[in-house]
């Protein structure tokens, strides 16, 4: 490290977080746990345990371990953090992080098969993010749309889903994935093609 910037300075560990995040994207999740590992560690006896910086880079953390497939890790961080962020005296539970936090765990519950249990709290998380004043670009919303209507047709509530998507086709940040021919335009199609197939279905059961 340059002379000053010792393993427990801010702007180190600042660094660090962003590594991990970064190996995190490049598919090299192990490696990112453990830095992140580390900075969490320092953060806990240099910050504490409520400061924005630890809680940052515990999401990390357990984003980390989701995609290493430690979802039970991974849900016990989400959720102790989704509890700190609702009480906590500068974020509160619809703060920016509160919210990632929260489609982060509404996520991996849907991935675990449980989408009876996410579907109240995308639906919140979403509903927070439509508050914003810059919400019809936002990436953020935009996930969380796309996430409540995989919940949705999850739970058979194709009619809604499809209000849903519909919404997101309309968006700005959809428009920006379109230019780059991104991955959120594959899933809604995926959905929007499943949900007319089960309609179809259904009207073909309906008329035998």
């Amino acid at each position: 490290a340059a002379p000053g910037f010792g393993a427990d300075n801010p702007w180190t560990l600042s660094a660090r977080n962003l590594q991990a995040q970064i190996l995190g994207r490049l598919g090299r999740n192990a490696e990112g746990l453990e830095r992140i590992d580390d900075v969490v560690g320092r953060l806990m006896v240099i910050s504490g345990a409520d400061h924005t910086d630890t809680l940052s880079s515990r999401q990390v953390q357990a984003d980390l371990l989701s995609a290493l497939g430690r979802a039970h890790e991974a849900r016990a961080i989400y959720v102790e953090l989704a509890e700190q962020l609702s009480r906590h005296p500068r974020h509160g539970p619809t703060s920016e992080l509160a919210l990632n936090v929260q489609q982060s765990l509404s996520h991996l519950l849907f991935a675990e098969g449980r989408s009876g249990e996410a579907e109240p709290i995308v639906r919140n998380v979403v509903s927070a993010w439509e508050l914003a004043g810059d919400a019809p670009s936002r990436y953020e919303l935009m996930a969380g749309r796309l996430l409540l209507a995989r919940v949705l047709v999850d739970l058979g509530h194709d009619d809604e889903a499809t209000g849903v998507l519909n919404k997101l086709l309309g968006s700005p940040a959809y428009d920006n994935e379109v230019d780059a021919d991104g991955g959120v335009v594959h899933a809604v199609h995926g959905l929007l093609l499943e949900i007319e197939s089960r309609r179809t279905q259904s009207n073909e059961g309906a008329n035998v």
